[in-house]
């Protein structure tokens, strides 16, 4: 998520128009769930995945066409071989996903990117409030996100924006003490569970 706010931060600054596609509902077998994100510009992909295969190429031709006619849309994605929404894929289910246009030239935009890097940066959680009518979205700050997942409710999508994947240790032994500080290190949020309490100790795990 850090890498897609990141880039579109510098799009921004280079005035060029995007569009934020993020599955907002999935059914049955998918590539990947609710909460997946990319960003697209005219050029194709710029950063994140919603899954690869048809579903994200056609997802890809989705957004650079809505850029094209500066609005943003709701799809759903049959992934069972039939139907108007068909992608061509036989995973067995279906995905719903939302296209945020995010117009350049809109300042609110910028400033909108900047909070949002901003709390990443300092590793502050929040969701990304996505009104699925087009209207522009919120950020709100939570005081901890962490276990907050995707929601979907009437006419919103709450977006997960946090700075990394979550990595969770069971066992808080040596071999946890090694590998915590390397998966902090390129960018996963590290949890540590482990029964015995005097092993959880701040100084063993400072970044957990």
């Amino acid at each position: 998520m850090k890498r897609i706010f990141a880039r579109l931060q510098e799009l921004l600054e280079k005035k060029r128009d995007a569009v934020l596609a993020v599955i907002t509902a999935s059914e049955g077998s998918t590539p990947r769930g609710a909460g997946a994100a990319m960003l697209v510009t005219r050029d194709g992909l710029e950063a994140g995945t919603i899954g690869g295969g048809a579903l994200e190429r056609i997802s890809i031709e989705t957004a650079r066409e809505l850029i094209g006619s500066r609005k943003s849309a709701f799809h759903q994605f049959d992934l069972q071989g039939g139907g108007q929404e068909a992608t061509g894929m036989v995973c067995g289910g279906k995905a719903s996903v939302f296209f945020q246009y995010i117009d350049a030239a809109d300042q609110m935009w910028a400033e909108l990117t900047i909070c949002m890097c901003d709390a990443l940066s300092a590793g502050r959680q929040g969701s990304l409030i996505l009104h699925l009518d087009g209207s522009f979205p919120a950020f709100e700050e939570g005081k901890d996100r962490l276990h907050t997942a995707p929601e979907l409710s009437e006419g919103t999508f709450a977006l997960p924006v946090h700075s990394g994947e979550r990595a969770i240790l069971f066992g808080a032994g040596h071999c946890a003490a090694a590998l915590a500080p390397i998966l902090h290190s390129v960018g996963f949020r590290v949890w540590v569970l482990d029964d015995r309490e005097e092993l959880l100790a701040k100084e063993r795990f400072p970044h957990a």
